[in-house]
């Protein structure tokens, strides 16, 4: 069989012949982008063949140019192996992604209903019939007024309870959810090593993020964060959902490497606290619908066909040993409820994280990324709607776009006739990522090179009054047989050419990358105005505005207000990031009783949006498509 090995890192694997590469170098931990889910079109799986036959291949519909190739550049998802081969993936391995974990700040009094009780059972005697369990359940009722319920002990519990009151002459620590036994320990003080833990999880649709957390007191002790696994298999939530519905192979599939994902997190976070897993007690874990289904091994396909119904919308709870997840013998996983198929549990965990289904103002809340979802607040009723923005915000579908990642630019300004661009981790340009994307579209607009509507501009075509201006549109607006594109940044490393330019070396916002914003912050908008006129409220009447989301977070209120992602008449002040509410919110969850019911409550009453079909979110996106005119 042949081996591929991996530069920079020698890492090297012997794998079947004719195993496409993308597929080994997932294999081999290497994250290497697929936005289209390997289909050969988007043309970001790039890699670098350095040593062994290269296949002539490799490039699909001009994805990479005759230089490309000649040099080993190919598309690892057209490449199947079949001999040796060396491959630099240089370019991918040295970045670090970044991704939010920041949460808003949540005093809740821990309330979950986990609890500790010591007990010690008399000797058995000869000639009573009572069972282990029933001197457990006399000596806990006798004792803590703890009703245990025996048809609740897990199959675990059962085995070693014999042996484990024997030898601890019947001494035992019993961690318990109400009637249910969750663990049996040895007999001894509460340790800090011993307490009972929680994990809290937000499946994003591009990223995941894990917090492990203290149940006594409710204090986090580690967290970690990943790009989703399921990024190789799409990304976003329609081609999940086609890759899904290929057959029971590919639906196990997209489940088992999330579910490996997640346990590979929570070891870290055990590792890092110096925990034990053994000690976790409760998951709980916020989703968008599709994600919350591929992680239960549900078939999500309903969900994209009208009209558009999920399997389930109220909370699952289970056994946690069902998604294969070493905890407790009874510890349990609860999946957050949904509103609806693309209103899921994570914007149901923002609202009650941010408090907006208890509030009498007028709050919006938007969760921008792969989808949309925005839920209002207004006049004690809570209003949802979810809009297909697409993956533009998350780098995906742009000439150069990648994720919050070592070297992608992430601001763009344009002020006092100067253009100033800044990276993640301060380092050389590789590509744009979300932020960066709105920011440069703003900037440009600024500076008169874009008009309203997402035409790009040569000089002679400008119509403000700006030498500055002018010489930036001549030295940096350019126009080849693709089209239009703009000039961010030069003498860019490991990055081949752009799919939208001719040119090599550059990080470049091409015009169809200004179309693609449009078609995502439209969507965006449109939704936005249709709950304002759902609830009877203008703009201006928001009292407040909370962005969500990793680039909800990061993005900057003014160019989100001067491209028109928010609506003319939010006031910048009002505008407030929340860090990962989804998150924050499956944390309260964890630790909260009433946050739980909560959320339950808020499934049921908040009043669903649906935009498919909706006249007035025609009207209002060929409205938002435009850019607003700057004074």
């Amino acid at each position: 069989m042949p081996v591929v090995r991996f530069y920079p890192t020698s890492q090297a694997l012997t794998v079947p012949h004719g195993m496409r590469l993308l597929d080994v170098c997932y294999d081999a931990g290497v994250e290497i982008t697929a936005s289209c889910g390997g289909g050969g079109t988007c043309g970001k799986c790039r890699i670098k063949i350095l040593e062994g036959d290269v296949p002539s291949g490799g490039g699909h519909d001009g994805a990479l140019s005759k230089e490309e190739l000649a040099e080993g550049w190919r598309l690892s998802c057209l490449i199947h192996v079949e001999s040796d081969l060396t491959v630099d993936v240089s370019h991918i391995v040295k970045r670090r992604d970044q991704i939010l974990t920041d949460l808003i700040p949540f005093d809740l009094v821990p309330d979950h209903g986990i609890y500790t009780v010591n007990a010690h059972l008399p000797e058995p005697e000869l000639g009573k019939t009572l069972s282990d369990v029933e001197r457990l359940q006399e000596t806990l009722a006798a004792t803590s007024a703890v009703t245990l319920n025996a048809g609740l002990i897990p199959y675990a519990i059962l085995q070693s309870l014999p042996q484990h009151l024997r030898q601890s002459n019947g001494a035992c620590r019993i961690v318990a959810e109400e009637n249910r036994i969750l663990t049996l320990l040895p007999a001894q003080d509460g340790d800090d090593e011993n307490k009972p833990l929680g994990v809290a999880v937000d499946i994003g649709t591009t990223t995941v993020a894990a917090m492990l957390i203290d149940l006594e007191s409710g204090h986090p002790l580690a967290v970690c964060s990943r790009v989703n696994p399921q990024t190789r298999m799409g990304d976003d939530v329609i081609s999940r959902i086609a890759y899904a519905r290929k057959g029971t192979s590919e639906l196990k599939k997209i489940q088992s490497v999330i579910l490996d994902a997640l346990d590979a997190m929570v070891i870290e976070l055990c590792e890092s606290s110096g925990r034990q897993r053994e000690n976790i007690a409760r998951f709980t874990l916020a989703g968008n619908t599709t994600m919350q289904h591929l992680l239960l091994g549900i078939d999500p396909t309903p969900i994209a066909q009208a009209p558009y119904v999920p399997a389930v919308r109220d909370h699952v709870v289970l056994q946690s040993g069902h998604l294969q997840w070493q905890a407790m013998p009874g510890a349990v996983a609860e999946v957050l409820p949904a509103i609806s198929g693309y209103v899921g549990g994570d914007i149901v965990a923002g609202i009650v994280a941010t408090g907006i289904d208890r509030t009498d103002r007028n709050c919006l809340l938007v969760d921008i990324g792969t989808n949309g979802e925005i839920a209002l607040a207004s006049g004690g009723v809570l209003y949802a709607c979810s809009t297909a923005a697409g993956p533009a915000f998350e780098g995906a579908r742009i000439g150069q776009g990648m994720r919050a990642s070592t070297g992608a630019i992430s601001s763009v300004k344009w002020a006092d006739d100067q253009l100033t661009i800044g990276t993640v981790d301060h380092a050389p340009a590789r590509g744009i990522c979300g932020t960066g994307l709105l920011d440069a579209v703003a900037a440009l607009l600024h500076a008169g090179l874009l008009d309203e509507t997402g035409r790009m501009l040569l000089a002679d075509e400008m119509e403000v009054e700006s030498d500055a201006a002018h010489s930036m549109a001549v030295l940096r607006m350019r126009e080849a047989t693709e089209g239009r594109y703009f000039v961010l940044a030069e003498d860019s490393p490991d990055f081949p050419d752009s799919p939208g330019c001719s040119e090599q070396g550059i990080v470049c916002l091409t015009q169809q990358d200004v179309r693609e914003f449009q078609l995502a912050k439209g969507a965006i908008a449109a939704g936005i105005l249709v709950l304002l006129e759902e609830a009877g409220i203008e703009p201006e009447d928001l009292d407040e505005v909370l962005l969500a989301g990793a680039f909800g977070n990061y993005l900057r209120g003014a160019s989100a207000l001067a491209t028109g992602l928010l609506p003319p008449g939010v006031s910048l002040e009002k505008i407030r990031p929340v860090g990962n509410s989804a998150l924050a919110g499956a944390c309260a969850a964890l630790l909260n009783r009433p946050v739980r019911q909560r959320a339950r409550d808020v499934m049921r009453k908040a009043r669903y949006v649906e935009l498919s079909g909706s006249m007035a979110f025609q009207m209002a996106f060929a409205e938002t498509m435009e850019f607003p005119v700057p004074e």
